[in-house]
């Protein structure tokens, strides 16, 4: 507190929003996550271990509710191994059930401990399907159940514009994250088919494989969306001399193409 000035001036309305101004997020981020002094690098942790902020240990700090990450066995061992001394909350912990949860909980089509919060099928993963195609946790004390810091971080906003003051922000907490779908402008993203898991009809659909792999778009299309504004779709190019040549690339038949100078191709409408 006070490290970042006051509260009230995080804010902007007319600029910004309900938002944190992004000069004032920066200048946290960096505070808390600095460059490498060496390579200028920046590292940030993921949201499944407790190098974000809360504190597992000594709970010196809120204990923010981790994501439900799919890390298990090896997998999970692994992870710990790249941050020592970190807990990482892995599907032993994040979902215990009579004791701590293991592989053997998970639907046996999965890749168990492949990652991310989402949880694909094998032949999926090995088909290099992407995991945001793919269902969060569905088994288990946790199914059906969401955690990304986003959503935390959209609450946190709106509690910190209340603290300054700014009027009407208590409504707009999930403008940006879903509240409504599509958003305007639409920015969802096509997805690839999908199918019910053979032999699983209870449980949510993956996106569906041939021999070549995943099929994309799905039947929802490949939601091209047009982009307002106004765009150069022209270029000048300032008189060059003849002798100055490009090179162009052979034609499809393997015969050259003869070579021409930017001035001839400026003078041609090219």
């Amino acid at each position: 507190e006070g490290t970042f000035g006051d509260v009230e001036d995080w804010f902007d309305v007319e600029q910004h929003g309900c938002r944190v101004l992004p000069t004032v997020l920066l200048s946290m981020i960096r505070e808390y996550f600095p460059r490498d002094p060496v390579d200028g690098s920046a590292s940030y942790p993921p949201p499944f271990t407790d190098l974000g902020g809360p504190s597992f240990a000594n709970m010196t700090n809120y204990p923010y509710p981790l994501e439900f990450v799919n890390l298990v066995g090896d997998s999970c061992d692994a992870e710990k191994a790249k941050r020592p001394g970190a807990f990482v909350d892995c599907y032993e912990t994040h979902s215990p059930n009579m004791g701590p949860g293991s592989e053997n909980d998970f639907p046996d089509y999965l890749d168990a401990g492949h990652g991310s919060p989402h949880f694909c099928t094998q032949d999926g993963k090995d088909a290099d399907v992407s995991n945001d195609w793919c269902p969060y946790i569905f088994f288990g004390p946790n199914r059906g159940k969401y955690r990304h810091p986003h959503i935390a971080f959209s609450a946190l906003e709106v509690f910190l514009a209340n603290q300054a003051g700014v009027e009407g922000c208590g409504t707009t907490w999930d403008d940006n994250d879903g509240k409504y779908f599509p958003a305007t402008p639409d920015t969802s993203a096509a997805f690839p088919k999908m199918e019910e898991v053979d032999g699983h009809p209870d449980d949510p659909e993956q996106p569906k494989l041939n021999k070549c792999g995943f099929i994309w778009p799905g039947d929802d299309g490949d939601k091209r969306k047009a982009v307002p504004g106004v765009f150069n779709i022209e270029l000048y190019l300032t008189p060059t001399p003849p002798s100055r040549t490009r090179k162009l690339p052979k034609c499809k038949n393997g015969k050259a193409r003869k070579l021409r100078t930017v001035q001839q191709m400026v003078e041609s409408g090219q």
